[in-house]
């Protein structure tokens, strides 16, 4: 095997950590548009009858969402963590032995 062939363990750590990243953007601009829509719809509706109680339910799911996404975010890092945790431990117990044994190689030929 060259040294050419072997994947680069970093170059799939970088594209895990970036499409993780993607679909946790994705899922709380999600929520936040979704929030928006519904909570400006209940707004419209219901300000005219009851102000008070809108306004209290606006302030109070306004205040339950946003900790859920940071919680959720969160989780989503800690998770992401172990997975790039375990996976870059078994890309280097895999690829130390063949990536010093071709660095070993490449530079025996070097010196000969």
């Amino acid at each position: 095997m060259h040294l050419q062939e072997i994947p680069c363990p970093c170059c799939k750590c970088i594209l895990a950590l970036l499409t993780y990243a993607f679909l946790v953007a994705c899922s709380s601009i999600y929520l936040h548009i979704y929030l928006s829509i519904h909570l400006s719809i209940y707004l419209s509706i219901d300000l005219s009858i009851y102000p008070s109680t809108c306004i209290s339910m606006y302030v109070c799911i306004y205040l339950y969402s946003y900790p859920s996404v940071y919680i959720r975010m969160y989780v989503c890092w800690i998770h992401l963590y172990m997975y790039l945790s375990i996976h870059m431990s078994l890309y280097l117990s895999t690829y130390r032995c063949v990536y010093l044994g071709e660095l070993l190689s490449l530079c025996l030929r070097q010196l000969s």
